[in-house]
């Protein structure tokens, strides 16, 4: 799908003439495989094109560019041997024009300008069934903007999405709909415009304030898993535990997302016995008021040796069965955890660090 515009299949030579077509905002590492199409071969959307891709930094234009940046002359890189072999290429030509755009995006960073060919305003991507990026126009400025020593995000024209990967975006937004914000905002460039609640900063500052980077992590009642995502980029080995089904089918696409993944598990976690280092449970604990007794049953069979919770606000509903300090001091009692630290606080929810030491 092009947008809103129904499409089944598309030809590169269709994709060319798009004009109408949303721009998204990507940072160059998120975009990390190319896809080379045929000019005139049918794809269908709802079929394994996306199954065709290779890493972008294995690709000869962005070989050839880093050679150059590191001092080759263009005579001497992969790009220039094997285009120059080809008579009727009228490429080399640009060779002193790509030399000065490598270095101004290099210096910096990538400037948007606009260019008379339609698709050539923007940089143009293709989204697989998954979420993965495939750069499909402008592989030299894109090799420049991985190469540059300044990383800010790049504005991008998505030309056409996966039929799976559209089904799930707009279930994400009739989801939203219905609900007015989601918990957290979606870890994908595509997705990140829905309305929600929650950014990553709960999840930069746990991975900053962990004791056991890149340890263990179970996330309680995760939703969609976007914490448990993002902390599984960090690095952290991340099991993500969730008991509503209709949230769990979304939870298990997130961790299906490109990137380092997590354990997504359907399950009603007071049930079981866990022996992570880190314990993560935001926003979950007063769910369990005013009898906390198979919750606190969990915390005491497990064994965690640092615990990142986030309280409700004082003056929601669950204050009428417990503040937020004394649910606190029930957890350390009960964890023998000795310190709280506070880290963050979001619309009146604090986020506490609890360790034995």
């Amino acid at each position: 799908m092009n947008g809103d515009r129904p499409l089944k299949t598309f030809s590169k030579n269709e994709l060319l003439n798009l004009e109408n077509v949303p721009v998204i905002w990507v940072h160059p590492e998120e975009l990390n495989i190319s896809y080379d199409l045929d000019w005139n071969t049918p794809i269908d959307l709802s079929g394994d094109w996306d199954l065709n891709s290779n890493p972008f930094k294995e690709n000869m234009v962005y070989r050839s560019f880093k050679q150059r940046l590191e001092g080759t002359d263009w005579k001497d890189t992969e790009f220039y041997k094997f285009y120059s072999r080809q008579l009727n290429w009228h490429g080399l030509g640009k060779l002193k024009y790509w030399n000065s755009m490598l270095q101004d995006i290099v210096t910096n960073g990538y400037t948007h300008i606009p260019i008379k060919n339609p698709i050539d305003n923007y940089m143009s991507i293709l989204i697989g069934r998954s979420g993965q990026m495939f750069l499909y126009n402008g592989i030299h400025r894109w090799s420049c903007c991985l190469l540059s020593s300044i990383k800010k995000k790049i504005p991008v024209k998505v030309l056409a999405r996966h039929t799976r990967w559209q089904e799930f975006k707009d279930s994400c937004i009739r989801f939203q709909k219905s609900i007015g914000r989601l918990y957290s905002q979606l870890p994908h460039s595509d997705l990140r415009s829905i309305p929600f609640h929650f950014d990553s900063k709960r999840s930069n500052i746990i991975a900053k304030h962990s004791l056991f980077p890149k340890g263990t992590v179970t996330d309680i009642g995760a939703r969609f898993g976007t914490v448990s995502y993002e902390l599984a980029q960090y690095g952290f080995k991340v099991t993500a535990i969730e008991k509503v089904k209709s949230i769990f089918a979304f939870m298990e696409r997130v961790s299906k997302f490109p990137g380092d993944s997590f354990l997504p598990i359907n399950a009603d976690f007071t049930t079981l016995t866990d022996k992570a280092n880190t314990l993560v449970m935001l926003n979950i604990a007063h769910h369990f008021t005013p009898d906390p007794k198979e919750f606190l049953a969990f915390l005491a069979r497990s064994k965690y040796s640092e615990i990142f919770y986030q309280a409700h606000a004082i003056d929601n509903k669950w204050t009428a069965y417990i503040t937020p300090e004394d649910y606190l001091k029930t957890i350390m009692e009960t964890t023998k955890m000795s310190n709280a630290k506070e880290l963050l606080e979001i619309g009146g929810r604090k986020l506490w660090h609890l360790t034995r030491s």
